[in-house]
């Protein structure tokens, strides 16, 4: 039988070791309770991942940096080595502009920055790449509506921002070997309107090249839009209700009429990459859209790479085409609506693994 002592021991040490155990749950649970108060790490949204221009002209990007807790600095890293650290005053959201002017290096030459920020509870955020290549060729920014006649020429590089219309009378020539980009942040895409000409006429040794202006090692099926070519000819809508017929998307692109001999333009030896952007969703735009077009159209020698809708396809029309090929398109190689009654010979299609 236990003394007045050991019973009074024994109730001194539960009560101790219940003492304990409630104090380590209530330091554990205002630990938890602290760590559900903080708000997310740092993050960072880059407006243009890439960039290209030649030595001396200046690029820029745009960072949206969010820190709930508080901004606390920005790392900014030029090929691997520290170029700059910007200091902030606890600040939740920021707008901050990048600029750089290229500096004299090798044309072909990729100039990496790597951006990182550090809220006021010591986080990182994910680091996120501005890439800037040097070219040797000035770009020329395009946008709006063709009119009249133009020439893009080889010395120089043609960027597509938006949708880029030739209009009805106007002629748009491109010299062989030119290079024509899309702007990926604004869809970039060209549109020959009914009545508009394209003559992108390039060689075998010089093709035109229509691509995504990302740096190599980084475009991707989607990166821009197109071209986009509409005539006068038969479509099996058009042909009931006796009015043209909108490209799907929604972008302004009308097509159709009674004209099946009507012309527009020359299109050979162009190369079509990584066009293919969603204008909607599940509405994107092929690498070569044509609607309507007339047999007294020319499109021969065109290849289509890395498109995320289909290669080329027909509303309606009567041109003929030879020599056309798809290289690991995402969608269709050809297809075909509206009552397409043209002819093509010698088409290839090599498909990607996925």
């Amino acid at each position: 039988m236990k003394s007045k002592t050991q019973k009074s021991d024994s109730l001194k040490r539960n009560f101790t070791t219940a003492a304990m155990i409630l104090l380590a749950s209530v330091i554990s649970l205002s630990s938890c309770n602290k760590d559900d108060d903080e708000g997310d790490p740092p993050s960072i949204a880059v407006t243009t991942e890439t960039a290209s221009n030649i030595i001396g002209n200046e690029v820029s990007t745009t960072l949206n940096i969010n820190a709930p807790e508080g901004l606390q600095s920005l790392t900014i890293l030029k090929n691997g080595i520290i170029y700059n650290t910007e200091s902030f005053s606890g600040e939740t959201s920021v707008a901050y502009e990048f600029k750089y002017v290229i500096e004299e290096m090798a044309s072909g030459s990729v100039v990496n920055f790597t951006f990182q920020a550090l809220d006021k509870l010591n986080r990182t955020s994910a680091v996120k790449v501005f890439s800037v290549k040097v070219t040797s060729k000035e770009i020329v920014e395009i946008s709006g509506s063709i009119t009249g006649e133009v020439t893009w020429t080889k010395d120089k590089i043609w960027r597509l921002n938006g949708y880029v219309r030739v209009q009805d009378g106007g002629k748009l020539h491109i010299e062989e070997g030119t290079l024509v980009i899309g702007d990926r942040e604004s869809k970039g895409t060209l549109i020959v309107q009914m009545g508009g000409q394209i003559f992108a006429v390039g060689t075998r040794e010089e093709p035109i090249i229509m691509t995504s202006e990302r740096a190599p090692g980084l475009r991707e099926p989607g990166d821009w839009g197109g071209l986009v070519i509409c005539g006068r000819a038969n479509n099996n809508v058009t042909a009931v209700t006796g009015q043209p017929v909108e490209l799907e998307g929604g972008y302004g692109a009308f097509h159709g009429g009674n004209a099946d001999n009507d012309n527009s333009g020359i299109v050979r030896f162009v190369r079509i990459e990584y066009a293919g952007v969603p204008i909607n969703p599940n509405e994107e735009v092929n690498s070569l859209t044509m609607g309507s077009v007339g047999r007294g159209t020319q499109i021969d020698y065109v290849m289509c790479s890395y498109g995320l809708d289909d290669a080329f396809e027909w509303f309606g029309g009567t041109s003929d085409h030879k020599y056309l090929i798809d290289y690991r398109g995402l969608d269709d190689d050809l297809d075909v609506d509206l009552g397409y009654s043209g002819r093509v010979q010698y088409a290839l299609g090599i498909r990607g693994a996925s």
